[in-house]
């Protein structure tokens, strides 16, 4: 597989999310200067950045839709190649490991899908939200800009405390389903066996001790999962609120306008979410790599007999048919 940097569908979902958070920088510059115009009662400079202010919204719009597009083609050319990579690797293997191939091509695809993959891009868009983000901070007002880093280091305690519990259950998750599916394939071909021995009543037991394992499993991947994301977001509001504490000091006490209060709070919403967002997909990332990588497993190619080229035509020589007791052959070829 290409690097990243050299996948056209990569490259594409970045540039499109610098673009689309760039837009939402503009967006929220615009925001100030309508609160500002409205203010001041300045209706016609009000209704003109209204007009600008729509425009950037409908090309948010369309910019969002591109980045989610290329997003899904990149993760989809990855998904696409890796399988085909374990499928070739699968059968140059000298040791078979038929349990495991078959969790490769099921249960694991779609956690490498949407947890390794589709991070990629989300990772370049969510960096360029908050580095852009922050200009924006600066150039309304350089002290709100300490205020910001300093509340936004906040978010980043959350994947400390989850990363490990994230890794442990993405791996026991896929154990389990492994074991799971496993046990359904090796009953599904001694079906006619397990009716022979009338064992229905011992092979429907152990599917339900596994099936309840992998369920369990499951949950506790969803809720390790939920508790990283609620954790970055709860951090994130904490943050906010100090932001917004401190940005109100700077009103009251003018040295910064209604409208600049109003876009650094927008703009606060690309410091903060990006950063506790940011964290959970490189939890992700990380909890996901080793399983990724198995994906990419170069096969070890074995000599053989070479395989005889078919060419759609079969040539027979020197065929004879006679009758039994017969010395003569009736069709010779």
């Amino acid at each position: 597989m290409k690097p990243m940097w050299k996948n056209i569908n990569f490259l594409l979902a970045s540039f499109v999310s610098i673009l689309f958070t760039g837009l939402g920088v503009v967006f929220a510059l615009l925001l100030m200067r309508i609160v500002d115009a409205a203010t001041m009662g300045e209706m016609e400079t009000l209704l003109r950045y209204i007009i600008f202010a729509v425009l950037i919204a409908i090309l948010e719009f369309l910019l969002g839709a591109s980045f989610r597009y290329f997003t899904v083609r990149y993760a989809q050319g990855a998904m696409l190649f890796s399988k085909n990579k374990l499928y070739s690797s699968t059968l140059y293997s000298t040791c078979q490991q038929e349990d495991e191939n078959i969790a490769m091509y099921t249960t694991n695809t779609g956690l490498v899908y949407a947890d390794y993959f589709q991070n990629h891009p989300l990772i370049v868009m969510l960096a360029s939200q908050f580095l852009l983000s922050i200009a924006g901070v600066i150039f309304i007002h350089w002290l709100l800009f300490l205020v910001v880093i300093g509340a936004s280091i906040l978010p980043m305690f959350a994947p400390v405390i989850f990363q490990g519990r994230l890794a442990r259950a993405v791996e026991s998750y896929s154990h389990t389903s492994k074991k799971y599916i496993d046990n359904i394939t090796d009953n599904i071909k001694g079906l006619n066996e397990i009716k022979n021995f009338n064992a229905q009543h011992f092979f429907i037991k152990r599917h339900e001790n596994l099936n309840e394992n992998v369920e369990k499993a499951r949950a506790s991947h969803h809720i390790i999962h939920f508790l990283l994301e609620r954790a970055s977001v709860s951090l994130g509001s904490l943050s906010f609120l100090v932001i917004i504490g401190l940005g109100g000091y700077f009103v009251i006490n003018d040295l910064i306008t209604v409208g600049a209060l109003i876009a650094v709070i927008q703009l606060v919403n690309g410091v903060v979410g990006p950063i506790g967002n940011l964290s959970n997909a490189l939890g992700q990332i990380n909890a996901n790599k080793e399983l990724a990588k198995k994906y990419l497993i170069e096969p070890e190619v074995i000599p053989g007999m070479p395989v005889p080229v078919f060419n759609n035509k079969i040539k027979v020589e020197n065929i004879t048919f006679s009758y039994p007791q017969s010395e003569y052959p009736v069709l010779k070829i």
